[in-house]
C-alpha cells in the first residue's frame, strides 16, 4: 500500500511522516522503506488508522455528508455539535480487564492521530501489534482549550479526561445510550 495525502485530515500520512504536498510525497517513491503494518476490524470492516464510537463517529458521519472540507468547516461542525452530544455508557472487555464507564468517545487507534495533528493516541504505533484504546470523557466547556492544547501537542495522555489503554486484543464492546 502506498499513501498519497489528499483531503483535509491525513492522520495516517502525518503519523507516518509522509509530506502533505503531493509532489513531495511522490518524491519518496523508491527511496522509502517498506514496513509491515498492523490492521484491525470493527464490525467486520478493515481499519488501519483510527476508528471510533461516540462523538468522533458522530462528527465523521456528519462531516462526510456535508460536502464542505477543511479544518475550518470541521471546527464549526465540532463546536456546533459539542453541547448537544451526551456521554454514553460503555462496557469494554480487553484481554483480562473488564470495565464499565461513561464516555464521550472511544477511539480505537492503530496510529496516533485523527488528522491535522490531533493526537488521540500519542504513543500508538502501526507496527507494534497493539491497539490503543482512548476513552474520552466529556470535557467541561471552560476546560476545552486546555484539552485541545494537550491533544494537538501530543500530550493527551496527561489529561484527566482521557484514559488510554494499550492492548493486544479487544474481545467485546457494548454501548448503551444514557437515559436523561
Amino acid at each position: 500500500m502506498g499513501i498519497l495525502p489528499s483531503g483535509s485530515g491525513n492522520g495516517l500520512a502525518r503519523h507516518l511522516g509522509i509530506p502533505m504536498k503531493i509532489n513531495d510525497a511522490l518524491s519518496l517513491i523508491g527511496s522509502s522503506s517498506i514496513i509491515a503494518m498492523d490492521s484491525f476490524q470493527v464490525n467486520d470492516q478493515l481499519s488501519i488508522n483510527v476508528s471510533g464510537i461516540g462523538f468522533d463517529g458522530h462528527i465523521a458521519g456528519m462531516f462526510g455528508k456535508d460536502g464542505k472540507r477543511g479544518l475550518i468547516s470541521y471546527s464549526k461542525l465540532v463546536l456546533g455539535e459539542f453541547l448537544r452530544y451526551k456521554e454514553f455508557e460503555v462496557n469494554i472487555q480487553i484481554d483480562d480487564l473488564s470495565f464499565h464507564q461513561n464516555a464521550f468517545m472511544v477511539a480505537f487507534a492503530n496510529s496516533s492521530q485523527f488528522g491535522n495533528n490531533a493526537h488521540i493516541a500519542p504513543s500508538a504505533s502501526v507496527c507494534d501489534g497493539l491497539l490503543d484504546i482512548s476513552m474520552i470523557r466529556k470535557i467541561p466547556l471552560h476546560q476545552a482549550v486546555g484539552f485541545a492544547t494537550k491533544m494537538f501537542s501530543g500530550q493527551l495522555h496527561k489529561s484527566a479526561f482521557a484514559d488510554i489503554k494499550k492492548k493486544k486484543s479487544l474481545y467485546s464492546l457494548k454501548t448503551h445510550a444514557l437515559s436523561h
